[in-house]
């Protein structure tokens, strides 16, 4: 990240991570976006990408979110929370787009959580 921003200190550079907060690297943002959905929308696309049935995917969902901070407690140390009831992360690189065109400060896609 040090690399990215001494190339370029304007650019925006993006991190996926389920763990963040857990692995304590937030302090290593300047913002935190975290993404959530409805559980059973994770059982749901995780058993489409698995190709795997609901049950085996609940269990997944489960074991996976156990590891996890539940969503409220991301949502409390977010800087921004994204609402992804469908699969807008994905279309069309729209969340990506969105922080660029804003210099990295997200614009009426993202809803501020905190000041």
């Amino acid at each position: 990240m040090e690399q990215l921003s001494r190339r370029d200190p304007h650019g925006v550079a993006m991190v996926e991570a389920a763990l963040i907060l857990e692995a304590g690297m937030a302090e290593n943002l300047d913002h935190l976006v975290v993404v959530t959905c409805h559980p059973e929308q994770r059982i749901d696309r995780l058993a489409r990408r698995l190709k795997v049935d609901e049950e085996t995917a609940a269990a997944e969902v489960s074991r996976r979110m156990a590891a996890q901070l539940p969503d409220e407690e991301k949502v409390k140390a977010a800087d921004y929370v994204i609402d992804n009831p469908d699969r807008w992360m994905r279309r069309g690189g729209r969340c990506k787009k969105s922080m660029q065109n804003c210099g990295g400060k997200p614009n009426c896609s993202l809803s501020p959580s905190r000041s």
